[in-house]
């Protein structure tokens, strides 16, 4: 499956909360009205109710010491800056000027005129432009914006931070960078629940961050930038993993040492464990009860049969191969426990898949091919690959085995 038809990788880095984030913070806070230090390290006090207004209205009597609070924790509650904004707006009223009487030789014309109103107990109550500032804890910059944006008919938005940088790397580069890592093909694990994808083991970060300058000569980009690119976008391995591990032996280890887990589940996952160990220890156990068998008995034979790694084919030091989706080539093995010699089936995957059909068909050549007509007892041994191995296809297979005369007794054990 090359990177392109598979799904997004995630980051392989840990997750950000950029809840926590200093400039969060601080913004959260100012939006909220609590007590916070700023960026010059500056205490800002909270947000309060500001002066009286001194117009003949008098608009301050309109509202008690419940409403000034309640007017202010209103506000506050707003979860950004934009709603804030959008409902200080709501509140302001645009008209045209009734009357034009200017006292200067070159006065200012005003074109329109605004009216404030508070919400008191969900209705709109008139007052003076103080008193609007005041009882909302704003300044009279924020109003004049306000102001500017209702007359030129636009919603007030947030714009700090969305200046373009002046080092910022350009998107086109990182949507090539993107389309490069894609364009190399992976391959998914063979076990476990969790889909792990690996690129070729003769890859590295350096060599794509190379292979990338020689495809896009005119999109340089450092090669920092480009192994930041890489981990915070993709989730992606190199080679292979040595070995086979077991899903049921990592899982109980992770809760074993996790710190969030209480002692009493701790425990329980110790002793999950121990009785997982024991069953794989008496599966290895009777691996040598039967190879003892087979050494003793010529009615009796054991095999052990997998899958191996995959092989690509060709397998050539060549960089354009790693564009390229090669041709893979399954390899399928049968030990013979009595005269401890293997038999492996090989073929490529556009004549078959490693599925439970296949594993029947290459068991059956074998014991049809390799094993004795004088053999009435078969012991099958596999680990518990649900697609592969241990399944219903199997078990009636065995049936089978048994049903058609060819064995008395067909056992198989699965780890």
């Amino acid at each position: 499956m090359s990177g392109s038809e598979s799904d997004e990788p995630v980051s392989k880095k840990r997750i950000r909360n950029p809840d926590t984030h200093k400039r969060n913070i601080i913004r959260s806070s100012k939006v909220k009205g609590v007590e916070h230090i700023n960026w010059k390290g500056d205490l800002v006090q909270k947000r309060v109710t500001g002066e009286r207004c001194k117009c003949r209205l008098k608009c301050f009597s309109l509202f008690d010491e419940d409403d000034q609070v309640n007017i202010l924790s209103q506000f506050n509650n707003l979860s950004s800056k934009d709603e804030q904004d959008i409902f200080l707006q709501s509140l302001i009223e645009k008209h045209d000027k009734k009357a034009h009487r200017p006292r200067q030789d070159n006065p200012k014309s005003r074109q329109c005129s605004f009216k404030y109103f508070v919400l008191k107990q969900g209705t709109k109550i008139n007052v003076c432009k103080q008193a609007y500032i005041s009882l909302h804890g704003i300044s009279a910059g924020r109003v004049r914006r306000l102001c500017d944006l209702l007359f030129q008919g636009s919603l007030p938005k947030d714009k700090r931070g969305m200046n373009e940088k002046a080092n910022a790397i350009k998107p086109e580069i990182c949507k090539a960078i993107h389309d490069h890592i894609l364009s190399f093909p992976v391959k998914n694990t063979h076990y476990g629940g969790k889909q792990i994808k690996y690129l070729d083991s003769r890859l590295n970060v350096k060599t794509m961050h190379e292979l990338y300058m020689k495809k896009h000569p005119t999109l340089f980009v450092k090669y920092e930038f480009f192994l930041k690119y890489f981990k915070e976008n993709f989730n992606l391995r190199f080679g292979r993993p040595q070995v086979d591990t077991c899903i049921k032996c990592e899982e109980l280890g992770v809760k074993i040492k996790s710190p969030s887990l209480s002692e009493p589940a701790k425990k329980a996952a110790v002793a999950e464990k121990i009785v997982h160990s024991r069953r794989a220890k008496k599966f290895y156990t009777k691996i040598k009860e039967v190879q003892e068998l087979c050494r003793k008995n010529e009615n009796i034979v054991g095999i052990s049969f997998d899958f191996m790694q995959n092989l690509p084919l060709p397998h050539l030091p060549v960089q354009d191969i790693f564009y390229l989706r090669q041709l893979w080539v399954n390899c399928f093995g049968i030990h013979n426990m009595k005269t401890q010699k293997s038999k492996f089936y090989m073929y490529h995957e556009g004549e078959g898949k490693k599925g439970v059909n296949e594993v029947c068909s290459m068991l059956h050549k074998y014991i049809t091919s390799s094993i004795p007509e004088s053999v009435d007892t078969l012991y099958l041994f596999s680990d518990g690959c649900p697609g592969q191995n241990k399944n219903h296809t199997i078990l009636r297979f065995s049936l089978a085995l048994v049903n058609s005369g060819r064995f008395k007794e067909v056992t198989h054990f699965s780890l």
